[in-house]
């Protein structure tokens, strides 16, 4: 259960990071390649820790596109987005503020089972 705390905090981390240019809006992340370049590093960071969470952790949130955060960081790295910006823009818009409620959700419910005593 720890590894997979790391994991989730990790994901709530990357989360709060994209929320930070985010906030920019979307002229700039279509137009400053930094902002752009920083928020596609935190997509592949959520896939990447989203892929090593255990299949117990991914069975007890089936709310959450385990499956399609992970085949979204592989899209990623074969840079086949960059003819389709707007939609990563709209991906971070619409489904980034589902990600953090689900994923701090299961933070909150790791925490308790921790601190239960049950690990």
């Amino acid at each position: 259960m720890g590894a997979d705390r790391d994991h989730l905090q990790a994901i709530d981390t990357a989360i709060a990071q994209i929320e930070r240019y985010q906030l920019r809006g979307k002229k700039q992340f279509l137009e400053n390649e930094l902002i752009r370049t920083w928020i596609l590093f935190q997509l592949q960071a959520i896939g990447k820790a989203a892929a090593a969470l255990s299949a117990e952790t991914r069975h007890s949130a089936p709310q959450v596109p385990w499956l399609d955060l992970v085949d979204f960081r592989h899209w990623l790295l074969r840079d086949e987005y960059r003819s389709n910006v707007e939609l990563i823009w709209a991906i971070v818009e619409q489904q980034m503020p589902k990600l953090k409620v689900e994923i701090q959700a299961l933070i909150q419910m790791n925490s308790e089972f921790i601190d239960g005593g049950i690990d």
